[in-house]
């Protein structure tokens, strides 16, 4: 059984209590199965690239903001344990070609297949005997992948100490070569778009619309301090 959620949990060191806050989507990029014959025990695992999971942060207040990856809405759990959610947030929404999907899978195969080539062969232990383990794997069919690309990757949200909520969508007909983020308050809002030049990217905040960046050029980072207004 592979779950396809999480729980978000707060736990009090003093009293050990510990409370289920919300739950959030997890990604399944991979789904296994195993199959055994006489002499090898084969593992199946079936590949997703447009998996998709909800993306977690707290506030400097300590609210809780969960964004659903399934239509770009935020859920919140407020200091007070109030949970509630605040309308879809407006998203570029890109309708992916079969030809797009398919050049997803294909842009995964090559890894796939390398990391599968040097795994070193191995015998494991089953109720039979030892027997050769194999590995073997496939991918989603293009008819069961999503036909709309997905609002949010792994670490597109980080909070600011000013209550907010940055957010890089994958897909904004607006951004102009760097990253451009959505600045969200905790009403849900975006209360504006911040466009990064291209080569910066965000590293951290200070309080008061104080943001860090750093800036590569050739092999040198550097860290640089910027204020909204």
């Amino acid at each position: 059984f592979e779950p396809d959620s999480a729980a978000i949990v707060r736990a009090d060191f003093d009293t050990r209590m510990v409370d289920t806050l919300t739950t959030m989507r997890i990604a399944r990029p991979s789904r296994q199965s195993v199959k055994q014959d006489g002499q090898t025990v084969a593992f199946k695992y079936v590949y997703n690239p447009m998996a998709t999971a909800d993306e977690w942060a707290m506030l400097s207040d300590e609210t809780i903001a969960v964004i659903r990856a399934q239509d770009y809405h935020i859920d919140w759990v407020d200091p007070d344990g109030t949970r509630r959610s605040t309308p879809k947030m407006p998203f570029d929404w890109k309708r992916l070609t079969d030809a797009e999907k398919q050049f997803k899978i294909d842009s995964m195969r090559p890894e796939i297949e390398k990391a599968l080539a040097a795994s070193p062969v191995r015998t494991i232990p089953t109720p039979d005997g030892p027997r050769k383990r194999t590995l073997q794997f496939d991918f989603v069919p293009i008819d069961k992948l999503p036909d709309y690309e997905r609002p949010i990757a792994p670490g597109s949200l980080k909070p600011d100490l000013d209550g907010n909520l940055w957010i890089v969508p994958r897909t904004s007909s607006a951004a102009q070569g760097g990253l451009l983020y959505d600045v969200v308050n905790r009403m849900g809002e975006i209360m504006e778009r911040v466009q990064f030049p291209k080569g910066l990217a965000l590293a951290g905040f200070g309080p008061g619309g104080v943001v860090y960046v750093t800036r590569t050029e050739g092999t040198a980072t550097f860290l640089e301090r910027a204020t909204l207004r």
